[in-house]
């Protein structure tokens, strides 16, 4: 399946179970959130953002000068964070099982260690990155099914 950034256009991507009429407001920006907030997982700001759970939020990322929020495509991608309820993809959570080897990897595209980049599932291949800067910088995204396995596969094409 491919994920582009367009993909968080569509309302029932985002956890609308009941498509409203006419246009709508993703849950940052029904909250009155700065659009300056910046993700949890990536240090990107705008886009489509859902709230975080904040049990763990603030001890395990220790950003007490960001707000509580995360785009939906990080949350999608990166493999230990999962949604509190499936159906409305909020709010976002686990955040406290992505492990520090996780947390300290440097995107190879921003260069910033911030949040929890995601890495190809090439074993030897180390290169690390941001799913908001990965779709930035057009590189498509694909998940496959190998073995019962869920592994991503990258690839440094323009889309």
């Amino acid at each position: 399946m491919y994920i582009f950034s367009a993909f968080l256009n569509f309302q029932a991507c985002y956890g609308i179970p009941t498509l409203p009429e006419g246009s709508w407001l993703c849950r940052r920006c029904e909250m009155g959130a700065k659009s300056t907030t910046r993700c949890a997982l990536c240090p990107n700001t705008g886009g489509a953002m859902k709230l975080v759970d904040l049990v763990f939020y603030a001890f395990i990322f220790n950003f007490s000068d960001y707000t509580s929020w995360c785009h939906v495509s990080c949350a999608l991608w990166v493999p230990e964070v999962a949604f509190g309820d499936i159906d409305l993809m909020e709010p976002v959570s686990r955040l406290n099982e992505i492990p520090q080897a996780r947390k300290n990897l440097v995107c190879c595209l921003c260069r910033l260690r911030h949040g929890a980049p995601i890495q190809c599932s090439v074993k030897k291949c180390k290169t690390a990155f941001h799913v908001t800067c990965a779709f930035q910088n057009g590189l498509v995204m694909l998940q496959e099914l190998v073995n019962g396995d869920v592994r991503l596969l990258v690839r440094f094409n323009l889309l």
